[in-house]
């Protein structure tokens, strides 16, 4: 899964990245594994399997014997596999945990916002984002069907509680999605609704012809414009002549 390029209303925590739902391969599994945690995991178990052997030798009992190093040798790689299973498991609790995290602060998100995101319900929000789509410019569609990335809208989503949309790549779908509620709610008229959609639809975009945050925040559309950041031609302006310097044009960066 190639990790995904959100636009987010400012605030002092970041959007982490989302729980990958998707079973992972095990040699995906096996790269990510954290494997000073597997040894520590595994020194334990050994040592529980050891003590048997330990309170034996201490009461003079020989245990170097070649049955014991036979099931040492045995023991051992089992005991490495039963250190990475336990491993794995710890880190799929503690996933699932976040994930309900996430969910119940998108719940709770959400349901304090919906009142104020009522004045745009989904048909209105649907054409607001139609007209912004329209109003790109021609080689940014282009470049869009050349890479077949899809635009959706949504209410939001709980991964990312906090974003305002999110360009995604997993499973053979590549979209962009602008979240419904959370622009409604940065909003405080329909011209401005006009606006903010396009500018998180533009700095989507970038991410679709691979620009990364560093570049967008060049950019008036960027999360976290630098000092001097070049602002971006609104949509609604019509275009004057060549692309000037603060138009974003696909490839950037």
């Amino acid at each position: 899964m190639t990790p995904s390029r959100a636009r987010h209303a400012p605030r002092a925590a970041s959007v982490e990245p989302s729980v990958d739902a998707q079973r992972r391969s095990i040699r995906e599994r096996l790269a990510l594994t954290e494997w000073i945690e597997v040894v520590v995991i595994f020194a334990v178990l050994a040592f529980v399997v050891s003590v048997p052997l330990l309170y034996s030798a201490a009461r003079g009992v020989d245990v170097v014997r070649p049955w014991v190093i036979g099931a040492v040798a045995v023991l051992a790689p089992l005991l490495l596999l039963a250190a990475w299973l336990l491993s794995e498991h710890f880190w799929n609790v503690a996933d699932t945990l976040e994930a309900r995290r996430r969910r119940t602060e998108y719940d709770r998100l959400v349901g304090s916002q919906l009142d104020l995101a009522a004045w745009c319900g989904p048909e209105l929000f649907d054409e607001v984002v139609d007209r912004a789509v329209t109003r790109l410019p021609a080689e940014f569609i282009r470049g869009l069907e050349q890479r077949n990335v899809a635009i959706t809208t949504a209410d939001g989503d709980p991964e990312w509680p906090w974003a305002l949309g999110l360009y995604q790549t997993q499973g053979g779908i590549t979209k962009i999605t602008l979240f419904r509620v959370n622009l409604v709610r940065s909003a405080g008229s329909l011209d401005q609704l006009e606006d903010a959609v396009a500018d998180t639809l533009l700095h989507e975009v970038g991410h679709a012809f691979g620009m990364t945050e560093d570049d967008l925040n060049r950019y008036s559309i960027g999360n976290r414009p630098v000092r001097g950041a070049i602002p971006v031609r609104r949509l609604a302006d019509p275009a004057q002549g060549a692309p000037g310097p603060g138009e974003v044009t696909p490839g950037t960066g």
